[in-house]
């Protein structure tokens, strides 16, 4: 059941709703498939891709969803299809560092693991995100005061394994503020994730992203010549520590053979964990 818009996009919207047998609030993304453009042709593509990556991902760090498809007898004989997931009443990762500016290291952390178990879910899944980004991160507040993080928004996302890719070869995708290095040349692995949550944490620690730039081709410069300025350069009074900024410099190497895996992210995050709490 339909209960009312809350936002919308260029081709499509998301309602708030309600699965009725179960009363459980749920967020519906619609879109039409009306137009035969290119443009629109790859958004519907991307849409019913989010779905199918969505579908195989379980995990309390991924937005759930429940299900999708095409909408029968839609209004005006029009070809529509939908997507129902999870309500997620929440604030982005994006509100968090606006209202904050930077946060202190124990919050960080607590983020960090639950972004990290997001990605590793979806990893696992031969699935690389693209376009992990702080507006695709939501905080979502539990009933004793815990906080949950859900990562969404996989529609430029990747299966890594089967070799869906509904790009061009070439094709840049993703966000050039928090994009890896190699993206800005049309490729992506599981590293190039590992590099955007790299910036996502510097930023958290700082509130500056590490690379500065207006235009596309000035975030390219910037990441394949510019050196990391130094966490307490960028934010004297910044809550860190030297061993969570090794991490984080690791996580930011330009080479992805030289960023360390998920579970050596890990790693490294238990040793911080244990230094900060």
């Amino acid at each position: 059941r339909i209960e009312k818009a809350i936002a919308r996009g260029g081709m499509g919207r998301i309602y708030y709703g309600t699965q009725a047998p179960l009363d459980r609030p749920v967020a519906v993304k619609v879109v039409k498939a009306d137009t035969v453009s290119e443009e629109d042709s790859q958004f519907l593509k991307r849409f019913l891709l989010e779905a199918s990556i969505l579908a195989k991902l379980q995990h309390p760090n991924v937005v759930t969803l429940f299900d999708y498809g095409r909408i029968e007898n839609a209004p005006n004989g029009q070809e529509m299809y939908f997507i129902a997931m999870e309500y997620l009443d929440g604030e982005t990762l994006s509100d968090r560092l606006r209202n904050n500016g930077n946060l202190a290291a124990y919050e960080t952390l607590l983020l960090f693991r639950q972004i990290a178990r997001g990605l590793r879910e979806a990893h696992s899944r031969g699935v690389i995100h693209r376009d992990l980004k702080p507006s695709n991160i939501i905080i979502v507040p539990e009933a004793d005061g815990a906080e949950i993080v859900k990562l969404v928004d996989f529609g430029i996302g990747k299966a890594a394994r089967e070799g869906e890719d509904l790009t061009r070869d070439g094709l840049l995708v993703g966000t050039p503020k928090y994009m890896a290095p190699e993206q800005f040349d049309g490729s992506a692995s599981p590293a190039s994730d590992i590099y955007a949550l790299g910036i996502i944490i510097y930023q958290l620690l700082t509130g500056e992203v590490p690379f500065q730039g207006n235009t596309m081709a000035e975030y390219m410069i910037a990441k394949l010549q510019n050196p990391i300025t130094p966490m307490h350069q960028v934010n004297p009074i910044c809550d860190s520590t030297e061993l969570l900024e090794s991490l984080v410099y690791g996580m930011l190497a330009r080479l992805p053979a030289d960023r360390p895996s998920l579970e050596e992210v890990f790693n490294y995050l238990a040793r911080c964990e244990e230094e900060v709490f």
